[in-house]
């Protein structure tokens, strides 16, 4: 045996460390993981059916995440995933029905029944996996979780919905609410529920064949299922056959040959017949139904002998239940006819004959009283009274008119255009149709069934509308327009376009998440928007505005998504410039930020994260805090903070201007390294100098040269009555302007009543006098300052410096709470208020609150208000005289020991329980001494010592609310 040589050890340590480098290679390279979403679900529900022996399961990777099925899962950048399959489940509400196993290492995942014999509902949240390799070639495993709610059939039970079974699976949907309309007809859905297989556990709704409908027999020939109403409206009532000698009949009104209501059942094949209405003991209708909750219960049939009869067994009752809501429906109107003596199924009492609109694909809806449908006569002979009532057209419907005062609760149905005039509608849901909406008010707008429909809305002059939603119309007939109107959150596939063509009506709309192009145009009115929101890699926001009208957006989010576009101001129109200011698009690193046509000028505040910057020749972008872009270009001018812009890629041609003071030696900005060169900007009024370091080039300021002229403001708000002063100096900060040039001062837009302006050499003085409320852009205008030379000429070379003025109603002031709250009884809050001139601030609702100026520094004012009120009261917070915010008193942050009054001969002790000190205190004097004794944990004790004659009484307060009177005794 050969001994190991000290050659042969130096090897062996030299292949371990080798082997020891692999694995921390392999270690560094492993697959990482992040966090996905799922975006689209195949399914929100999955419907099992028990019975059988055995393990009976479901392939969960085929029902939930198959190719074609609808579902998507995607990075939270919305990157395309490769190998989804379910990783595991989770509980989280309901009867706990189900397990998970997983097979073929792991890439299979079986939904199991626990039991063979048990039913009921489950939540459960389904985790996904998939596979995700990134343009590096990082591989990351995605992660992303669904709910899913399972819903576990008994094996032959009855399963009552609408006709159509959705599938092996896929259960049925419930019931609509049924119209009230007398005459109005019902299809309902009968299915068995039987296991797919002996193998599958998935549910197969078979259409139930034998139903017997009358409730008071007791022996029955055949097996099936008895139906009948077991709660609520009497007022429906099945039919026997769909149609009998062409016409819908009811149960009981014919003889034996068209009963399923007698000894044996006829086939039902799944689909049960019903009619709505009052009906008489000769079975003929005479009036609308009542409305309200109704309760179908079904009973199995179990043999007993030679007959059979209803199951007593819990298990085997199923019930429905439905409504009949306050809903008209049109088609079931259509058919009223009094003259027709062939036709015994209504009694009317009065002449109705509305056989002569049984063609119409046209209505009116108008106001006479109350809201009536326009020719038509109700079941009693009188007009049709469709106040607070659901309307629901037929789907051959062409137009529907809704005149002024309307004031209807739904319209639903199937449609070309909708019109609605100054009239209350509480919602519109329909499944196809043009809309157009002007003046009146409007609850939730959803249009839009399938790929086949359109979705076209138009709100215009005032009206106020809910929220709105067209996404389940097809893509390229989806479009929404808005002029002056205020409106919810949109949710839409096509286009939005907003714009206010009459100064009497702005327009304010909540958040707008489309997949295609929003344009904003606020021209002769004030435009303000919550959010816009990209909903795929095809949106494209515009803003543009007229005369520096205010257009306010409080977030833009680009979701994440490629190729996401801001334009600011409108390239299809070289006049349709922006001016303002705009948050900083978030979530918006492949997307791009573009300023469109000359004198836009654009203030952006938020960090900054694109991929490109575009700036039109002639206009100006304004950027208060960091910037990251991929690429920067155009002629434009880009005016960042020393030291807060990063190019990872290009810069090309764009005027650089540095905001604030600097000088040799200051980061202007940083780079990737090699990307960009120090004549890649055009910088205003210094030059640059390269270092290179940990791969990022730094460029510093190398020189600075005068450049032109600088306003101390780019913008300002003047309050009528007030005067502000501006000053025009070198720019950059240290440079002078040169001996012999001065400087001109205009002031243009505006109105001259509106504004007044005097100027004294380098500074320029604006004040408002007046605000014009019938033209809201006579209220805005451009101070510039231009060089002159000696001679008099304009000094070309060098820009004019501009400030956009805009004259406001009240001094500007700006508070830190604008949200709504609650505050505990006795206690107290403090407001912050920023304003250059002391504002004004108020309590709406007498008595409930305290207000006092705290204190005051500088210009921020601090304003304390402590709940005196009743607890539930609540009031609003002015400043100025506008709301910001409504505060409710809600109950107090302690409890005390004593809540009822007491007789103290002495001293008495009182514990008060509370997470911060409470203040204590009597409200009469010379009666009581109250002082503190002691604290342990969160409870405080204090005494009461009475100091005043007998029978003398005193409020006892906690943070200032009355606990209790303490009477001396």
């Amino acid at each position: 045996m050969k001994k190991i040589t000290g050659k042969v050890v130096s090897l062996v340590l030299a292949l371990a460390l080798v082997v020891s480098s692999f694995s921390a290679n392999f270690a560094f390279a492993a697959t990482k993981s992040m966090a996905g979403v799922v975006t689209d679900t195949a399914e929100d529900d999955i419907y099992l059916c028990n019975g059988g022996t055995g393990d009976r399961e479901i392939d969960l990777n085929d029902f939930l995440a198959a190719n074609g099925s609808g579902f998507n899962m995607e990075t939270k950048n919305h990157k395309d995933v490769d190998n989804v399959k379910v990783s595991s489940i989770s509980h989280i509400s309901g009867d706990r029905l189900v397990s998970l196993k997983l097979r073929n290492n792991d890439d299979d995942a079986y939904l199991r029944l626990k039991s063979s014999t048990k039913t009921g509902t489950e939540v459960i949240s389904v985790l996904f996996k998939a596979d995700y390799t990134d343009d590096d070639g990082n591989e990351y495993t995605v992660k992303a979780s669904q709910k899913l709610t399972v819903h576990v059939y008994d094996k032959d039970q009855l399963v009552l919905g609408k006709k159509d079974s959705n599938g092996v699976g896929k259960g049925v949907d419930e019931l609509d609410d049924i119209p009230m309309t007398a005459g109005a007809t019902v299809e309902i859905g009968a299915f068995v529920a039987q296991p797919e297989s002996e193998d599958s556990c998935y549910a197969v709704l078979t259409p139930a064949h034998k139903i017997f409908l009358s409730k008071d027999k007791k022996d029955y020939k055949d097996s099936g299922f008895t139906l009948e109403v077991t709660s609520g409206s009497s007022d429906i009532h099945f039919l026997t056959e769909a149609t009998v000698n062409g016409k819908k009949v009811f149960q009981d009104q014919f003889d034996d040959a068209h009963m399923r209501a007698k000894d044996v059942a006829q086939d039902v094949n799944g689909v049960l017949y019903a009619v709505v209405g009052k009906l008489n003991s000769q079975n003929q209708i005479t009036g609308d139904a009542s409305t309200g909750n109704i309760t179908l219960t079904a009973k199995k049939l179990v043999q007993d002998g030679a007959t059979y009869k209803a199951s007593t067994d819990s298990d085997e009752k199923y019930t429905l239940k439905a409504k009949i809501a306050k809903k008209i429906d049109i088609e079931a109107l259509k058919s009223y006819n009094s003259t027709d003596s062939s036709d015994a199924r209504y009694l009317f009492k009065k002449t109705v004959n509305n056989a002569g609109k049984a063609s119409d694909i046209n209505y009116t809806i108008r106001k006479d009283g109350k809201s009536i449908l326009d020719g038509f006569t109700q079941f009693d002979g009188n007009d049709v009274n469709l106040t607070d009532k659901e309307i629901k057209f037929p789907t051959d419907t062409d137009t529907v008119t809704v005149n002024e005062d309307v004031n209807i609760k739904k319209i639903s149905g199937k449609m070309n255009k909708l019109t609605i005039g100054d009239c209350n509608v509480g919602e519109v849901d329909i499944d196809n149709g043009e809309v157009t909406i002007d003046e009146g008010k409007v609850g939730d707008v959803t249009i839009g069934d399938d790929d086949s429909t359109k979705a076209k809305l138009t709100i215009t002059n005032g009206a106020k509308v809910g929220n709105i939603d067209t996404t389940d119309a097809n893509d390229n007939e989806e479009s929404i327009n808005i002029d002056g109107a205020t409106v919810g959150n949109i949710k839409t596939d096509g286009d939005v376009e907003i714009e206010t063509n009459d100064d009497d009506h702005t327009v304010t709309v909540g958040e707008i998440a489309a997949a295609g192009k929003v344009t904003v145009n606020a021209d002769e009115a004030k435009v303000s928007i919550s959010a816009l929101k990209a909903a795929d890699e095809d949106a494209e926001f515009t803003l543009y505005n007229t005369d520096n009208m205010e257009l306010k957006v409080g977030k833009i989010d680009f979701d994440y998504y490629d190729d996401v576009k801001l334009n600011l101001g409108n390239e299809d129109d070289e006049d349709d410039i922006f001016t303002g200011t705009i948050p900083a698009p978030i979530n918006a690193a492949d997307g791009s930020i573009e300023t469109k046509n000359e004198d836009t000028n654009v203030t952006v505040t938020g960090k900054v994260d694109v991929d490109t910057i575009s700036v039109d020749s002639d206009s100006t972008i304004t950027f208060k805090d960091d910037v990251k872009a991929g690429t920067v270009d155009g002629d434009g001018t880009m005016v960042v903070v020393p030291g807060k812009l990063y190019v990872k890629e290009s810069a090309s041609s764009t005027k650089l201007k540095l905001d604030g003071n600097f000088a040799a030696g200051t980061v202007a900005f940083k780079a990737d390294a090699g990307n960009v060169d120090v004549d890649d900007f055009d910088c205003y009024g210094f030059t640059l100098e390269k270092s290179t370091a940990s791969n990022v080039d730094t460029f510093k300021v190398k020189s600075v040269s005068f450049a032109g002229i600088q306003i101390n403001k780019t913008s300002a708000n003047i309050a009528k009555g007030y005067s502000e002063t501006f000053t025009a100096t070198a720019y950059p900060n240290g440079t002078t302007i040169p001996a012999g040039y001065t400087v001109k001062w205009d002031l243009d837009g505006g109105s001259s009543d509106v504004f007044s302006m005097t100027t004294n050499g380098n500074t320029a003085t604006v004040k408002v006098n007046s605000i014009d409320s019938t033209f809201a852009s006579q209220n805005h205008a451009t101070l510039t300052a231009t060089l002159y030379d000696a001679d008099g000429y304009e000094v070309e070379d060098y820009s004019a410096a501009k400030c956009e003025i805009t004259a406001i109603a009240v001094p500007e002031a700006k508070i830190d709470t604008t949200n709504d709250f609650s505050l505990a009884q006795g206690a107290s809050y403090q407001f912050k208020v920023t304003s250059t001139t002391a504002p004004s601030f108020t309590v709406g609702t007498p008595g409930a609150f305290n207000v006092a100026l705290a204190s005051k520094n500088g210009n921020d004012y601090f304003y304390k208000i402590t709940a005196v009120g009743k607890v539930g009261s609540s009031a609003g917070i002015y400043l100025n005289g506008a709301k910001v915010c409504v505060v409710t008193i809600k109950a107090p942050a302690f409890t005390c020991d004593t809540t009822k009054d007491v007789t103290v001969k002495g001293s008495y002790q009182v514990k008060v329980t509370a997470t911060t000190t409470p203040t204590f205190s009597v409200g009469t004097a010379g009666v009581f001494k109250a002082s503190f004794v002691k604290k342990v944990g969160n409870d405080y004790f204090y005494k009461l010592t009475s100091v005043g004659k007998v029978g003398a009484k005193s409020g006892v307060y906690v943070n200032g609310v009355k606990v209790f009177v303490a009477t001396v005794g």
